[in-house]
């Protein structure tokens, strides 16, 4: 019982830092477009 909560918590603790990850990706490839739209413009 106590193994299976444990492996539980560990799995959803991988998906949370896999999601925060993507997001962190996102987050710096959308900077980026505005850096090159920006610079575009100039």
């Amino acid at each position: 019982m106590v193994k299976k909560i444990v492996s539980c918590s560990l799995n959803y603790d991988r998906s949370e830092i896999f999601t925060q990850q993507i997001l962190y990706n996102f987050n710096i490839n959308l900077y980026d477009l505005n850096n090159l739209k920006r610079n575009q413009i100039h």
